[in-house]
C-alpha cells in the first residue's frame, strides 16, 4: 500500500532523496563544491604526515615524521631511475601513477628515533635474510597499515559529519520553503550509505589489524614468541615494484584479515604474507600455489592492483605499457569485489617475456598451451 502525502510534503520528501542521491547539491555552486574537495584532500593530505605517538606499545614520544615500511636503502633505491618511482596518486578526479623521490617513498609517521632503530641491523644490510628481520618487516606493515586504516576511518567519519550537517541545514532550508517542519534525518542509501558502510568495513579491519598487532607484539619486545603464522619465499626473479599492504576479504563465509608485501633485493625478490594462526590455510593456498616465475609476478599484479595502492615502482616497466592498458589497469584498482592471485592484464611485460622464453616441452599438454594463450593475452 502507498502511503498519500500531502502536495508539499511528498515535493519536499523528494527534494531529500534527490539532496542525499545527489550531495553535490548541497553546494551552491560548482566552484563552491571543488574548494571544498580540494580544501578536504589537502587537509587530509596535510594531517597524514603530522607526528604520532610512537607505534611500539609503551612509548609516549612521538614519532618521526618519516618512518619507512620499506627501507630506502636497498629496495626502493635499487627502483629509483632519474631520481624517482611511480606510486599510485588520487589527483583531479581520477588516479595516476605520481613520481616520488626516495625520501618520500613508503614513508609514515610510526616510530620515534628510539624505535626506528630496532629495524636498524637488516636497514644497514639492505638485505631480509633471517627469521627475525622477515618478523620486523611483518611488524612496520601491520604498524603502517593500522596507521593508514585508522587515520582513513577518522577522516572519513570527519567528512560524513560535515555533509550530514550540511544535509540538515539544506533540508531546513527546504522545510521552511515547503511549510514542513524537519525533525531530523536518517540517510542509509546512496553516497551516504555507502560512506556508511566504508567506515563500518573499515573499523571492522582496524579492528583486525589491532589483534594482528597484540598476536605479534611478544616477539617485537622479545617477550615470547609470535602467534602469527608468516610464510615467505625468496624468489630468484626480482620484480621492480616494492610493496607492502593490506588483504580484507570473506574466505567461506568468515572474515581474512592479512598483511602482506614484496621487497626486493639483490639476490631477487623478497614475498611475505602473514595473518592470525586460524588462517594459516589461506596463506598456504597462496603459498602452494607460486610454483614459477609467472605464478609470482601473477602474484604481485594481483596485490597491485586489487589489495593494495602502496607500492613503488621502476618507471621504466611502466613506461612501454600501451596507453589504453595503463587506463584499464587504473581503472581495475577501483574493483573491489573478492580477488585471488591473479590478474588478467600484464603490468611487468619483460619479466612475463622471459619466463615465457624458458624451455618447454617439444609437446605441450592442451593445459599448458592454455596457459601460456592466457599469459600472452595479458600483454596484448
Amino acid at each position: 500500500m502507498t502511503a498519500n502525502f500531502p502536495r508539499n510534503v511528498q515535493d519536499y520528501m523528494d527534494r531529500l532523496f534527490a539532496l542525499a542521491d545527489d550531495p553535490s547539491k548541497l553546494f551552491a555552486s560548482e566552484g563552491e563544491l571543488k574548494a571544498a574537495l580540494f580544501a578536504s584532500m589537502k587537509s587530509k593530505a596535510a594531517g597524514w604526515k603530522q607526528p604520532i605517538q610512537c607505534m611500539f606499545r609503551g612509548c609516549q614520544s612521538p614519532s618521526i615524521s618519516k618512518s619507512h615500511t620499506v627501507q630506502r636503502t636497498g629496495p626502493i633505491t635499487g627502483l629509483i631511475e632519474k631520481g624517482h618511482v611511480l606510486t599510485p596518486h588520487f589527483s583531479d578526479g581520477e588516479l595516476q601513477l605520481k613520481r616520488v623521490g626516495a625520501s618520500e617513498a613508503s614513508t609514515f609517521p610510526g616510530f620515534c628515533s628510539k624505535h626506528e632503530l630496532i629495524f636498524g641491523e637488516f636497514e644497514r644490510k639492505s638485505l631480509i635474510d633471517t627469521a627475525v628481520a622477515v618478523e620486523l618487516q611483518v611488524f612496520r606493515t601491520i604498524c603502517r597499515e593500522i596507521r593508514r586504516k585508522r587515520y582513513d576511518v577518522e577522516w572519513l567519519e570527519r567528512t560524513y559529519s560535515e555533509m550530514m550537517l550540511r544535509f540538515e541545514t539544506k533540508a531546513r532550508e527546504e522545510a521552511r520553503t515547503h511549510d514542513v517542519i524537519f525533525e531530523g534525518a536518517q540517510i542509509e542509501d546512496g553516497v551516504f550509505g555507502v560512506a556508511q558502510t566504508h567506515i563500518l568495513t573499515g573499523n571492522r579491519a582496524l579492528s583486525s589489524l589491532e589483534s594482528l598487532y597484540d598476536q605479534h607484539f611478544p616477539t617485537i619486545e622479545r617477550t615470547g614468541e609470535s602467534k602469527l603464522y608468516i610464510a615467505s619465499i625468496q624468489g630468484d626473479i626480482l620484480i621492480p615494484v616494492a610493496l607492502s599492504g593490506l588483504i580484507d576479504y570473506e574466505v567461506e563465509s568468515r572474515s581474512v584479515t592479512l598483511v602482506c608485501g614484496v621487497i626486493p633485493q639483490s639476490q631477487g625478490s623478497l614475498i611475505y604474507l602473514a595473518g592470525s594462526d586460524k588462517d594459516k590455510d589461506v596463506i598456504n593456498r597462496y603459498i602452494r600455489g607460486l610454483k614459477t616465475d609467472l605464478s609470482l609476478i601473477d602474484l604481485v599484479e594481483a596485490w597491485m592492483v586489487f589489495h593494495t595502492d602502496h607500492w613503488f615502482l621502476r618507471p621504466s616497466v611502466w613506461d612501454p605499457i600501451p596507453a589504453d592498458r595503463k587506463s584499464k589497469i587504473l581503472e581495475d584498482m577501483f574493483d573491489l569485489s573478492p580477488h585471488g592471485p591473479n590478474y588478467h592484464r600484464s603490468i611487468f611485460d619483460e619479466l612475463r617475456i622471459k619466463a615465457l622464453q624458458i624451455p618447454h616441452p617439444v609437446v605441450l599438454s592442451p593445459e599448458q598451451t592454455q596457459i601460456l594463450n592466457y599469459q600472452r593475452a595479458k600483454m596484448a
